[in-house]
Parts: structure tokens; sequence; C-alpha cells
């Protein structure tokens, strides 16, 4: 499991040999923090049925937007789509990652920015908060700043 910052993220989005159907199912991933089979399942709406048989609103990133046209209809499987994201990100960043840890690298970058559990809960559609806990990947000084953000007001 790997974590990407924002400059990674940044860098993964910029690469040019990245087609742009595997770009949405990134974006998705990583913005709107899909899961994979959701993400293939997508249609563009507002609510989506996750896992479980949960329903829960979907925020469409204008990321995603930019690449929605070059979707082709037919049918993928969650694992070309993984495929397809391992490759891109061991060409952009030297390392490969998985859909998931792009859903994981969104919790953790919001959690950092926003310090909001319940937020971030709603937003992965997890029922119970202690699940999206287990997303978030601390860094070893991330509780002295959580201390410093809190308490130097």
């Amino acid at each position: 499991m790997k974590i990407c910052n924002e400059t990674e993220i940044k860098k993964l989005f910029g690469d040019r040999k990245t087609p742009s159907e595997t770009l949405y199912y990134m974006a998705l991933c990583y913005y709107s923090a899909l899961r994979v089979s959701e993400a293939l399942q997508y249609d563009g709406s507002n609510i989506i049925t996750g896992k479980g048989g949960h329903e829960r609103f979907v925020y469409f990133s204008k990321e995603a937007e930019k690449y929605a046209a070059d979707v082709n209809s037919k049918q993928l499987t969650r694992h070309a789509i993984y495929n397809r994201v391992y490759r891109a990100s061991a060409r952009a960043l030297g390392y490969g990652i998985s859909p998931h840890d792009l859903r994981r690298s969104r919790a953790t970058v919001l959690y950092k920015k926003t310090h909001n559990i319940s937020k971030i809960q709603m937003l992965l559609g997890h029922k119970d908060a202690s699940t999206t806990f287990q997303y978030i990947i601390y860094e070893e000084n991330d509780v002295e700043k959580t201390y410093r953000f809190c308490f130097s007001r």
C-alpha cells in the first residue's frame, strides 16, 4: 500500500503517455474517491450504490470530466483498470500503485487538510468511522502537526 502526496498526484495526472481513459478512471478513484467497481459502473449521476448496497452522494470532479469523452463504451474489468493504473504510475512515479491506493491517498490528503473524519467517512461511503481511520496513513510528525494545529489558536 502506497500513498501519493499532492505533488505525486500532479505528476501522475500530468504524464502525457497515459491514455485519457485510464486518467478518467484514476480521477474517479482519486478525486471522487470511488472504488474501482463503483468507477466502472459510474454513469455520471450524483448518487451511486456502493459496497453493501448503500447509496451515497458522488462529487464528480472537473479532473474526471476532462477525460470523460474519451471513455470507450466497452466493458472493462477491475483487473484491467488495476493494470492500467499500475503501469501508468510506475512510468510516471517510478513505483506502481493500485486504484485503491488512489482512494486511500485522497482520504489521507483530505484528512491532513481538514482533520474532519466524519466528512471523509461520508465521501468514502463508510458505515463506520473506524474503517475510514484505517485508510489514513500517518507520517511520524503528523501527531505533532495536529497538536500544533489545534492548540495554536
